[in-house]
């Protein structure tokens, strides 16, 4: 990006990123309207963009890999009914500056489950769900806090991301009817996200510095909400 190749503070003799991947898939139709695959994959980069000099400088210096297993299976029965179920197991991770070892990169999700369908109870009335469950998010832990000149709360962060928190789990309804007239639609829709009110933390915060545990940002709390919209 420009910071990165800026002249001044970054670095114009940067390459490109690279990555070799290797990938292999089977599918299989068990029935009419049923099929499902079995997914392998396997990457390697190099020459991986990072900061080697707290934020002045920057370097292909540094190597990554992932790898997984993905599975996938949908049904489609009697033209009412559509179900589809992913679920992946993946490792990914990054070797480089600061630490120089092999370190679990910052998106990695080692699980990662999603379970849709829906049913048409009416050829103008369909209703869904939607179910998905994936490992919590890394984030990077204080190791020593200090009062800034502000009188708030700062400190000093592990160079990786370490902290791994609780996973994210979330249940959407919905529910959609339509009207149909001579050239338009209507359509209302009834929605839920997050039917269970599931807690799900996406950050860790310290207000207090290590005096106090981090507390948790989480994300939306369950939301309904109706709508509704026309074709012509």
């Amino acid at each position: 990006d420009p910071l990165q190749t800026d002249e001044n503070i970054g670095n114009e003799g940067l390459k490109p990123n690279l990555a070799e991947h290797a990938a292999i898939s089977i599918e299989k139709i068990f029935m009419p309207g049923l099929r499902g695959s079995v997914s392998a994959y396997y990457k390697y980069y190099k020459d991986l963009v990072l900061n080697v000099q707290d934020g002045s400088y920057y370097a292909n210096a540094g190597t990554g890999m992932a790898k997984g297993l993905e599975f996938f299976l949908r049904g489609d029965f009697d033209g009412r009914l559509t179900a589809w179920l992913s679920y992946s197991f993946s490792k990914s991770e990054r070797f480089g500056p600061p630490s120089y070892k092999w370190v679990s990169y910052q998106y990695d999700e080692p699980h990662n489950l999603t379970l849709a369908a829906s049913y048409k109870i009416l050829p103008v009335w369909i209703t869904g769900l939607k179910f998905h469950y994936n490992s919590g998010p890394l984030k990077k832990r204080m190791l020593s806090s200090y009062k800034n000149a502000f009188y708030i709360a700062d400190g000093l962060y592990s160079d990786t991301d370490e902290s791994r928190l609780d996973d994210y789990l979330r249940l959407d309804v919905r529910t959609d009817y339509e009207w149909r007239f001579e050239g338009w639609t209507l359509k209302v829709y009834l929605e839920v996200v997050n039917l269970l009110n599931r807690v799900n933390p996406q950050g860790l915060i310290y207000p207090n510095g290590l005096s106090e545990p981090p507390q948790a940002i989480n994300n939306l709390p369950i939301m309904p909400y109706l709508g509704c919209s026309a074709e012509f």
